[in-house]
């Protein structure tokens, strides 16, 4: 029977195995590999967040060329993109858990790229909205692959950091597309950025395709698979579901992103309307403010939480409750109260620095939850939740609210409609607080491997 038992999940093994498995041998196995693929999903996190996060460099000159109103631009750099994204995203989770995610990653950056340029090429806004359509659903498959890729190249022990270091793409893009992009856009105009920003995208999946090798799946987690077999959609939904430290860490994080992705589209807005800077100095605040401060936050975040873990992952979720509430004190300060613009940088960089922090942290949790055969899925799954909620509430609920507040606040309207995103994030923290609970009530049975369901 044991024999039986050892064939039935060696034949399931071989199922769900990836197409190429990295080799055991310590050249590959080494550190110099695993971080090698760290720093290059790194630079591709960071194209990615280029070419998602480049319209917000360029809304002065594309409201200007197709005399757009703030809500359809907030739903140029929103819903054009989330809502394609969401749909594609969960059956590319699904596929990477099935398939070799360095070869669906090539293909996906390589397409993504070329349609972020094409963007240039616009002569109408509906062919504007095509472009940004097919960029959202090429890039639907990134998060869920790459991530499953980190969690195959670190232990669990190291993964926040891990992802941490990965989450600095994100603002590394925002950075390079709110500076470059207004740079560009102000002395050609913004027809080159978009045809430059899909450049590195092209380089990079290449570097991709010849130097990265799939790793073995799930290689460093106790429990293998949930029933022995690849997931299903269905088989995720009810895991997440009957998993409450899981799924409140799930809503939490969806919710707490809102924020982000209205600095990440309005920022440059009110810093043009409110404090009268020029495109190309509020492209390089904007830069400086969301790129540069908030990829120190996503370093530092993952680190600190490994390190202040020592096995109790619930401690993670108290150092994100508490950056939580600070980031959305912040912000309404910096909006409603700031006397200066250098008081309002400062503020809103203390914004970005506590909330992208949450990413490396939220997600080693996520992963931590999830069993490695369904991984992928239910990272597509958040994600989808991200450009469907977050990035699409965040981004249109601060537009609706400029637009309504116009009337009575003149140009300082946008400073409402940024503010009124923070009641979600206040909303996520009682999400967070309900996971704290409930992984402090596992851990004197579980202190290493909160795992149970």
């Amino acid at each position: 029977m044991l024999k039986h038992i050892g064939d039935k999940m060696t034949a399931v093994n071989e199922r769900i195995a990836p197409m190429e498995v990295m080799p055991s041998h310590s050249a590959v196995d080494g550190n110099f590999r695993r971080w090698y693929v760290l720093f290059i999903l790194v630079w591709a996190y960071a194209i990615h967040n280029l070419d998602k996060q480049i319209v917000s460099a360029l809304i002065g000159p594309l409201k200007a060329e197709f005399a757009m109103s703030d809500f359809q631009v907030s739903i140029l750099g929103g819903l054009a993109a989330s809502v394609p994204f969401a749909l594609v995203c969960i059956p590319m989770g699904m596929l990477a858990d099935r398939k070799n995610r360095k070869h669906l990653l090539v293909i996906l950056l390589l397409a993504w790229s070329l349609a972020t340029s094409f963007a240039g090429f616009a002569s109408t806004l509906a062919v504007l909205y095509l472009c940004r359509i097919s960029v959202g659903a090429l890039e639907a498959g990134f998060s869920p692959i790459t991530m499953s890729l980190i969690s195959d190249h670190f232990r669990p022990k190291e993964r926040s950091t891990a992802l941490g270091f990965f989450a600095l793409g994100a603002p590394v893009g925002t950075f390079l597309a709110m500076a470059a992009g207004s740079y560009i856009a102000a002395d050609y105009g913004w027809r080159m950025a978009f045809l430059l920003a899909g450049i590195p995208g092209v380089v990079l999946a290449i570097v991709i395709a010849f130097t990265i090798r799939e790793p073995a799946r799930g290689r460093y987690d106790a429990v293998k698979t949930v029933d022995n077999e690849t997931a299903s959609l269905k088989m995720a939904l009810r895991y997440m579901l009957s998993d409450k430290a899981l799924l409140h860490t799930f809503v939490g994080m969806v919710l707490c992103v809102a924020l982000l992705a209205c600095l990440a589209v309005w920022l440059p807005t009110f810093l043009v309307r409110v404090h009268s800077l020029s495109m190309k100095e509020a492209g390089i605040w904007s830069a400086l403010v969301v790129g540069a401060v908030g990829a120190l936050g996503a370093a530092a975040g993952g680190f600190v939480a490994d390190f202040i873990s020592q096995g109790r992952e619930s401690r993670k979720l108290m150092m994100v409750i508490i950056t939580t509430i600070l980031a959305a004190v912040c912000t309404v300060v910096a909006m409603l109260f700031s006397p200066s613009l250098s008081v309002a940088v400062v503020l809103i960089g203390c914004t970005t620095f506590l909330a992208q922090s949450l990413f490396g942290t939220g997600y080693g949790l996520v992963i931590h939850l999830s069993a490695p055969n369904m991984r992928a899925t239910v990272l597509a799954m958040l994600v989808v939740a991200f450009n469907l909620i977050s990035y699409t509430v965040g981004s249109s609920v601060a537009g609706w609210v400029s637009d309504r507040m116009a009337s009575f606040a003149g140009v300082h309207s946008i400073t409402y409609g940024i503010a009124a995103t923070t009641i979600l994030s206040f909303w996520g923290a009682g999400h967070f607080f309900r996971a704290y609970q409930l992984l402090r009530q596992r851990e004197p049975k579980y202190p290493d491997v909160i795992h149970s369901r």
